[in-house]
């Protein structure tokens, strides 16, 4: 059996990606990004990678007598993993809320678009949507983008999967639609041929009798040659769209790839990195005192030793007893006393990064007297989320919308109710940020409404109860309180009562 070769493997998938070069050198920029967010490297590594710089770390100088400190306090990867919580820690509600409003008062219309909210909700649930959306949106925050995809087959459930960056190139049209997509997967290895294998999987639109139509050809390759596939299968799918979206951070006029957040923070990180390394080794080398001899001889000098309490014995050089000198020792004492500007500068450069991401500063979280006013410390945190979430909802509703076609065309669930189809309806994000609330006053203020007569008990029982069917539980409140006051009523007034009742019926 021959040798098996040794190939880049990454390489070969950017080949068969067809990315350009300007492509090529957008990726290697992003990869950087994403090497600086792991943080630190090792020399080893450094050298490996044949660079002076790797991630957060830095080839050190080794013309020198000791080993410079390299002290890598990540505060990147702190930062943007706080971001990504709050963005996602807590998923959102999806509401369904009904246009017309002719049905919004029929009941079996609302239950019906609950159900179907309810089974939307578990497929998303299934595919442990919000939890990968997290991962996916705090990755995206790194390498400007990430691809997530629809999975569909006849009578098998909806599967969505999420693609990096290295795994994908697409195309869009002048309105933003994506209009072809590229991805390719490593198959193995092959033994019988000594060959690495792949499959590139390209998605792109075709008119069929006047309707565009979603194809998809699969081409398998070997490492040797990644511009003839071996295999190719080309057929039509269900969908009438690419079904997959295309994430981006921060997308704005001039940056239409997405931008890093890694940007912002770079040279404030590095800044930090090099400062606390310095203040390490000024730290090392100034904050012991130092031993001094005078007129020593050279031999019992240089086999003194420097330990806690030992005993130094020093003879007087032969030139200094001529001149009738006794050797002395003393000892020389550091003052360092340039702590304080330095742990001044860093804790600059620390509050500065988190302003650059709006992530409130800790000391400023401390004695805060209400939600209230904590809310008011992360609104510029809750802006910026804000600002995101106009970027990143379309698409989940989008997501969404795939499902549901999935669901209709390709019978996915037995449970689907295509009666749902024909509900004229619009979906909702709940966003839920992480930040405490004031519940005890606003359920006081909400009761206070109820007295009023300006929120009815079912609203109160539907906000603030552990209810799922607050309409029963509203009918049960009922029921207690005619018990009560049947019992509160004199005997004359209830047999009143109790005639009334028998006359009616």
């Amino acid at each position: 059996m021959s040798k098996r070769v040794q190939v880049d493997l990454n390489e070969k998938k950017l080949d068969l990606l067809e990315l350009t070069s300007e492509e090529k050198k957008e990726l290697t920029d992003i990869k950087e990004y994403y090497y600086f967010y792991k943080g630190a490297y090792s020399q080893d590594e450094i050298k490996r990678y044949n660079k002076k710089t790797l991630g957060q770390s830095w080839l050190n100088n080794e013309n020198v007598k000791y080993t410079p400190s390299q002290v890598i306090d990540n505060k990147t990867q702190e930062l943007i993993n706080k971001q990504s919580r709050f963005f996602l820690g807590r998923e959102p509600f999806l509401l369904f809320k009904l246009i017309d409003t002719e049905t919004e008062n029929n009941k079996d219309i609302r239950d019906s678009l609950e159900r179907y909210r309810v089974f939307i909700d578990g497929i998303l649930e299934d595919n442990r949507f919000w939890t990968n959306m997290m991962k996916a949106f705090k990755l995206a925050t790194v390498t400007k983008r990430i691809l997530a995809r629809i999975e569909a087959n006849q009578n098998e459930p909806v599967k969505i999967y999420f693609h990096d960056v290295c795994d994908f190139n697409y195309v869009l049209d002048k309105n933003d639609r994506l209009i072809q997509l590229k991805l390719v997967n490593y198959l193995g290895y092959n033994e019988t041929d000594n060959t690495e294998n792949f499959v590139r999987y390209t998605y792109y639109l075709d008119v069929h009798k006047e309707k565009e139509q979603c194809m998809l050809k699969k081409e398998y390759f070997k490492h040797t040659d990644t511009k003839n596939a071996y295999k190719t299968v080309e057929e039509p799918i269900v969908f009438n769209e690419i079904p997959a979206i295309v994430f981006f951070n921060e997308r704005d006029l001039f940056e239409k790839k997405g931008k890093s957040d890694i940007e912002l923070l770079k040279d404030l990180q590095c800044q930090y990195n090099r400062r606390l390394s310095d203040f390490s080794d000024a730290l090392r080398f100034q904050m012991f005192g130092g031993t001094s001899v005078i007129d020593g001889s050279e031999e019992t000098v240089n086999n003194l030793v420097i330990a806690p309490n030992s005993l130094m014995a020093v003879e007087t050089s032969s030139t200094a007893k001529d001149s009738g000198q006794q050797a002395k020792i003393s000892r020389v004492e550091s003052s360092f006393s340039n702590a304080e500007p330095v742990m001044n500068f860093l804790e600059l450069l620390s509050n500065s990064m988190g302003d650059k991401l709006c992530i409130p500063r800790k000391e400023s979280l401390k004695d805060i007297p209400s939600a209230k006013a904590l809310k008011f410390l992360y609104n510029d945190l809750i802006a910026r989320c804000d600002e995101k979430w106009k970027d990143w909802e379309p698409g989940i509703f989008k997501l969404i919308d795939l499902i549901v076609f999935s669901c209709s065309e390709l019978n996915c669930y037995e449970e689907f109710d295509r009666s749902w189809l024909n509900i004229k309806y619009t979906k909702v994000l709940q966003k839920n940020f992480p930040i405490p609330n004031d519940e005890e006053d606003a359920k006081r203020l909400a009761i206070e409404e109820v007295n009023a007569n300006v929120r009815s008990h079912r609203n109160y029982i539907k906000e603030y109860g552990n209810e799922e069917d607050y309409d029963e539980a509203f009918k049960e409140i009922i029921d207690d309180l005619q018990i009560i006051n049947e019992s509160e009523m004199d005997p004359i007034s209830k047999n009143l009562a109790e005639n009334n009742d028998i006359n009616k019926s």
